[in-house]
């Protein structure tokens, strides 16, 4: 990957039966598989699990980050600033892609159609599927930030009301760009900061349950 260190080996959940999908999970900057891994169960036990789910959580490489100075970060993506309006590092971005392009290439050549693979995340986890599906991935079924019919995924959105890192309006106007768009997008809205809370992952939970039944 150009240079750049991945800091561990993906982390799995296996499926508790036979394997028909698979979730990509990806955490947020700063963090790392093992960490999102070990926050969604300190927060929801050990009930984030699936008949027929694998769960992947890669971790990011770790490289120069602008928002801290230049200082090696373990984030998906450089960005100038922290901001809405602050240009895209397409660059970046698209290193970024083609990391997760190794990880769902693996999955399909295991036997997993495109279309029964799902990619989230939190925080910048979340954008970068936001952005992965939507510009590269078209034949997802659904991405974390989904299911329809038509030739756009689906897109599932949660974010806190109180979050001061990432502006509970950004959420909001992402949500109506996305829908202006013709994207199918659910938008839910949850008392909390920046964080993973166990209502948030109950109800996500019981939503990608609904998409890939057992």
């Amino acid at each position: 990957m150009n240079g750049l260190k991945i800091l561990a080996p993906i982390l799995v959940t296996e499926a508790t039966r036979k394997q028909t999908a698979s979730l990509i999970f990806l955490h947020g900057s700063g963090d790392s598989g093992q960490g999102a891994k070990d926050w969604i169960r300190k927060v929801f036990g050990s009930k984030f699990v699936f008949p027929n789910i694998k769960i992947l959580y890669p971790s990011a490489p770790c490289q120069p980050y602008s928002p801290v100075q230049g200082k090696p970060w373990n984030v998906w993506f450089d960005r100038d600033k922290i901001s809405l309006y602050a240009d895209e590092n397409v660059p970046s971005l698209d290193t970024a892609c083609k990391h997760l392009d190794d990880i769902v290439n693996n999955e399909i050549e295991n036997g997993i159609p495109t279309d029964r693979i799902l990619i989230g995340g939190f925080s910048m986890g979340g954008a970068l599927s936001l952005y992965y599906t939507l510009k590269h991935r078209r034949e997802f079924k659904a991405s974390l930030d989904g299911a329809d019919e038509s030739s756009l995924p689906a897109v599932y959105q949660a974010h806190g009301t109180k979050d001061f890192v990432v502006p509970f309006e950004w959420g909001e106007l992402t949500n109506q760009k996305l829908t202006s768009k013709n994207v199918q997008s659910q938008f839910h809205r949850h008392n909390c900061f920046h964080e993973i809370t166990n209502t948030e992952m109950k109800n996500l939970h019981e939503w990608i349950q609904n998409i890939y039944p057992s």
